[in-house]
């Protein structure tokens, strides 16, 4: 692969270059991280709305998949003509910084739906008790 800049006409990135091997191997890294967390946060919501009680036990899942989703890389990296340091340092990033944020966007969607219902007082309305 070879592009030349526009202005000088001369080489700017060629298929061999180190630079060039780090970051895309890191974004390659970080977008598959993204995408995984991205899934999990998908998981994490549906897990919140069908089966509340279940929710504590599915961040075991999270994590598992996070951690497993590192060893990969670390293992597969060597293998790929990406700079395997890159690819650690992406997939950690990507794994970690999107799911922090769907982290958040979860808090706040589930102290929204926790207001509208407060424990207790699902499904009834004033004066509807056993006692009439």
């Amino acid at each position: 692969m070879r592009v030349t800049s526009f202005s000088t006409g001369k080489a700017c990135i060629r298929a061999g270059d180190p630079i060039m091997s780090f970051l895309i191997g890191g974004a390659i890294a970080f977008a598959v991280g993204a995408f995984i967390s991205y899934l999990l946060y998908r998981l994490n919501l549906r897990v919140l709305q069908t089966k509340p009680d279940r929710f504590a036990s599915f961040s075991v899942v999270r994590q598992l998949v996070s951690a497993g989703y590192l060893f990969l890389v670390f293992f597969v990296s060597r293998r790929l003509p990406w700079s395997p340091l890159a690819m650690l340092l992406g997939a950690a990033f990507g794994v970690t910084i999107p799911s922090i944020l769907l982290a958040f966007r979860l808090a706040k969607m589930n102290d929204r739906t926790s207001v509208k219902n407060p424990a207790g007082t699902a499904g009834t309305e004033e004066g509807d008790d056993a006692r009439g």
